[in-house]
Parts: structure tokens; sequence; C-alpha cells
């Protein structure tokens, strides 16, 4: 059984034996790591033209979090806490 990969400008056809699957994943992987060095560059750029200050919502957004936890205490995950750290440490270290 073989498989049909295409754009417009080229198709590429994958047998049973994955001859060419190699190269188009070799591809794949560099245009990846290609991005990922643009999206650091980029961060290097704009991170340090944001600064500390910003001015406060006038919604209030900045305080959106703090009622919005209402998973009980003793049926939180330990572990997902840890991955959501980053985006909402503040809220989730209050609530341990």
């Amino acid at each position: 059984m073989g498989a049909l990969f295409g754009r417009r400008d080229e198709v590429l056809a994958v047998g049973p034996s994955g001859d060419r699957l190699l190269g188009a994943v070799e591809q794949v992987i560099r245009v990846l790591f290609a991005n990922g060095d643009k999206a650091r560059a980029l961060l290097k750029r704009v991170v340090p033209k944001l600064g500390p200050e910003r001015t406060p919502s006038p919604l209030g957004i900045e305080r959106t979090l703090d009622t919005a936890l209402i998973t009980a205490p003793e049926k939180r995950d330990p572990e997902l806490f840890k991955k959501l750290d980053a985006v909402a440490g503040r809220v989730l270290n209050r609530h341990n």
C-alpha cells in the first residue's frame, strides 16, 4: 500500500518501503529547527522592548484568574500545577 502527499509544485509518493519518506521527514525537521531559530531571534528582539511597566486594564483582566480556580485542593494534580506555573503561578501558588 502506498500514499500520496502533494502540493501544487510537488507530489511525493511514499511506497511500502518508505524510500522517499526519509527525505520528507528530514526536510520537515529542517524547517522546524529553522522556525525555532526564527522564533528565538524574534523573542530576543521583542521581549526587551516590553519592559516591566504596563498600564492596568480598565476591565481588571489582570485579576481574572483570582476567582477562576474551583477545583478542590485535594483533587488538584501537583504535576499539572507545575506545568501551569508559568502562566498562572501567582494564583496557583496562592491556592496551594
